[in-house]
């Protein structure tokens, strides 16, 4: 909850940075020539690798210009929700429904009789699950699972970049999944002295090539028989002088809905 919290501020803090901007972009107060150029950014292509988003930092006296619309900053500005178990259970184990909303599953444990919640952002839940089925809970990979002939799961990432792919839904024939570039933004919290670089929106890449379908930050799209939702997806640059480190950040948020075993 405190790693959520904290995410959720940072994003705060770029989104009304960004807003109070002059047309997206930062000057130096430099009155000297023109700075160098932006630091190297990652490999060809709209996909993030081992190499890490591109988009450096720029040179004193330098300018850089997101892409963003207000719609896609607003995204950017999203708080990390609550998802998947108020209390983590045992991986794979048994448990009955008690209730279905739109966003929460109430269970109790098989054998322990323990109750639980599994909290859910994207489509109704309730065409799903409901109260009396017997289903599957657990984690794995990083998702986390409520399965009976559906399968819900939600997964929330915090790293130093975005991962070269995205683990595949447990207990189902899930799409390749990958993150992707959708716009950038002004990384108005640089540090270490240096001047802001390029963060971006993160779109989630669905499929295999050439039949990819990209899911915007804040959108639900159906690829064959799943949901995904990306409920929201951003990283942001590093910065780095003789006397300070501010290291890149990712985090992202996503769920998935779609029939096990297929």
């Amino acid at each position: 909850m405190q790693t959520n919290l904290l995410f959720g501020a940072v994003l705060a803090i770029l989104l009304l940075a960004q807003l109070s901007g002059c047309g997206g972009s930062v000057e130096s107060s430099s009155t000297g020539t023109s700075g160098g150029g932006g630091g190297q950014g990652g490999s060809g292509g709209t996909t993030f690798g081992g190499s890490g988003p591109g988009g450096g930092t720029v040179g004193t006296g330098g300018m850089v210009e997101g892409t963003c619309s207000d719609a896609q900053l607003a995204v950017v500005g999203t708080q990390m929700p609550p998802l998947g178990f108020s209390n983590l259970p045992p991986d794979n184990m048994g448990a009955t429904i008690v209730s279905v909303s739109p966003t929460v599953i109430e269970y109790t444990l098989d054998g322990t009789g323990e109750s639980g919640k599994f909290l859910w952002e994207g489509p109704d839940l309730t065409g799903s699950f409901q109260p009396g089925d017997m289903v599957a809970v657990g984690t794995q990979e990083g998702w986390q699972y409520v399965a009976f002939n559906t399968i819900v799961a939600t997964r929330v990432d915090y790293n130093f970049i975005p991962p070269s792919s995205i683990p595949a839904v447990p207990m189902s024939k899930s799409p390749p999944m990958e993150y992707a570039s959708e716009c950038t933004f002004v990384d108005f919290a640089a540090g270490c002295g240096q001047d802001p670089g390029l963060g971006d929106l993160l779109a989630v890449s669905v499929g295999a090539a050439p039949d990819t379908v990209l899911v915007p930050g804040g959108a639900t799209t159906t690829f064959g028989p799943f949901d995904i939702t990306n409920v929201t997806s951003v990283a942001a640059p590093g910065y780095a002088s003789d006397m300070c480190i501010v290291e890149a950040y990712f985090g992202s948020a996503l769920t998935v809905r779609g029939p096990v075993g297929k």
